[in-house]
């Protein structure tokens, strides 16, 4: 690993070429004191990874540098694509259907940039330095040969499945090993994973095609065995003892792991509010198997049938979820409101509680609404409905402070006994829904706020502002709709949009022309300032 970095830092240098490898390796071993064999394993590392290239013989630059990037391939089904560039933040690039090499969506790329207007940059793939390899799809028969038309749309053509070592049939859905010929791409079908409309089937491409991970390593597994499926008292020590406290968790009726509760307190002067997050990292350690592997998966995948957790249900849904009547360790974010919905003070630290109550959305909504409920959402009826007070004049504070709200409602689809779908309808979402929403936004902003005041590094969820061109297409398609946006100001402000959204209330084509200013804005992006 020492010697990667020195690697691309001879690299950076200006003008040095290398006529052959064996002198660069003498040069940082006798330097550096580094072996010859780590040298040559981090070199072949960087190749690898896209992190250096041959530009001619013997010649090799770091990625990125001079016109040189790299990033991963967008294909378009019109033959062309685009570059979605990494290590540096820009726009993608545009690369034109004779500058694709053959290239399908997802792989690895090295571009050269070509040329660069004011709308972007034009670019050519020069390598592809890690190939998709997998792949899933539907197989098609045309005359006597088989293909496999892929489930990714934005591969636009079939691919010829060579031999038949594993049997499939038409309108089978497989999986197939991509092989890169001169000739152009074949495929082997490596496994059948059903017909074509099988529901099990569909989930199955779905984790093929994005490399999902499904089963936890032996490693892992015998990790989580040793770990406590109940609150030890050594790990008391330092907390906060919140077991007496009136804390609840609010979720959808068919959560399992429940990793956030609420508390509330009404004083003179405003709330006493309570987030308490359950604290994973008390059990999934820096660097341990668990931690290596929720690092590997990045985040839980839902379908509408099943789930692949990012870490293993012992704790996911075990030690790591707030049940009701047990003790649990947590990280609370305690805030000082005043009666306007203003944080005044807060106190960030560890805890302990122990859940009065596994409440639901829709129970929660009837109390809201002053309808009878349920007996434990009943038990904590004086504060849910000081909550919902105080949310409210969050969402009305929030709105003053240029907060854009999207009524885009969420589809549910409803399932047979066999798991297809045979229908769907918009998901509720109602005070209690927004009750949650404002409470752990606050939290964010509250704990967000705390790093930044004092300087400690921090990941952040920025949202950029959108950019003039797309606004302007939303001015031209709302003028379409016979709307009078106002004028496009030189700095575009939330307020801005709040007034574009305002413009189609109550109108019936709301929903799409909330979406249409949705998708104008930028995508968030998590930063370190």
């Amino acid at each position: 690993m020492r010697a990667k970095k020195i690697i691309l830092d001879l690299l950076n240098k200006d003008g040095l070429s290398i006529k052959r490898t064996d002198n660069l390796f003498s040069f940082i071993g006798n330097t550096y004191n580094i072996s010859l064999k780590e040298i040559k394993e981090d070199f072949a590392d960087l190749i690898k990874n896209g992190r250096i290239l041959d530009v001619e013989k013997g010649k090799y630059i770091p990625i990125p540098s001079r016109d040189y990037l790299r990033g991963t391939f967008i294909g378009n089904a019109k033959g062309f694509g685009f570059c979605h560039v990494d290590d540096v933040e820009m726009e993608d690039v545009f690369l034109p259907a004779n500058c694709c090499q053959g290239v399908i969506d997802g792989d690895k790329i090295i571009i050269k940039i070509l040329s660069q207007t004011d709308g972007g940059m034009d670019g050519k793939v020069v390598k592809v330095y890690k190939p998709v390899s997998i792949m899933a799809g539907v197989v098609v028969k045309e005359g006597k040969n088989y293909f496999v038309d892929p489930d990714n749309s934005h591969i636009p053509f079939m691919v010829k499945i060579a031999g038949k070592e594993v049997e499939f049939e038409e309108q089978d859905r497989v999986t197939v090993k991509i092989e890169r010929e001169e000739g152009g791409l074949k495929a082997k079908v490596v496994e059948v994973l059903g017909k074509s409309d099988d529901v099990k089937a569909l989930e199955s491409a779905i984790i093929r095609d994005h490399q999902l991970i499904e089963e936890f390593s032996s490693n892992v597994l015998n990790e989580v065995k040793k770990l406590p499926q109940e609150v030890l008292e050594s790990q008391l020590k330092n907390r906060v003892d919140l077991t007496s406290e009136t804390i609840f968790t609010i979720d959808g009726l068919d959560a399992k792991d429940l990793d956030d509760a609420v508390s509330i307190k009404k004083i003179d002067d405003g709330y006493i509010l309570g987030v308490h997050i359950a604290d994973v990292g008390e059990y999934v350690k820096y660097n341990s198997a668990v931690d290596e592997e929720a690092f590997n998966r990045g985040t839980s995948v839902y379908f509408p049938t099943s789930v692949l957790p990012m870490l293993p249900r012992e704790l996911s849904n075990g030690i790591c979820s707030l049940n009701e009547g047990v003790k649990r360790l947590t990280l609370t974010c305690e805030m000082r409101l005043d009666n306007d919905g203003n944080v005044k003070s807060h106190k960030i630290y560890e805890s302990v509680i122990q859940s009065k109550a596994r409440l639901n959305y829709t129970d929660v909504n009837k109390v809201l609404l002053g309808e009878k409920s349920d007996e434990k959402s009943e038990s904590v009826k004086e504060d849910l409905l000081i909550m919902n007070e105080l949310s409210h004049k969050i969402t009305e504070k929030n709105k003053k402070a240029g907060s854009l709200d999207f009524e885009i409602p969420e589809v549910q689809f409803i399932f047979d006994e066999n798991g297809m779908a045979v229908g769907f309808d918009k998901r509720e979402r109602n005070d209690a829904h927004i009750l949650i929403e404002n409470f752990m936004v606050l939290a964010n902003q509250t704990i967000a706020k705390e790093f930044c005041d004092n300087d400690i590094p921090f990941v952040y969820r920025v949202h950029d502002k959108p950019r003039k061109e797309k606004t302007q297409d939303v001015i031209e398609f709302l003028k379409g709709l016979n709307l009078k946006p106002p004028k496009l100001p030189q700095d575009i402000t939330p307020e801005y949009y709040q007034q574009l959204i305002k413009l189609s209330e109550n109108e019936p084509y709301a929903e799409t022309v909330n979406k249409v200013i949705l998708r104008s804005m930028q995508k968030a992006r998590y930063a370190n300032e």
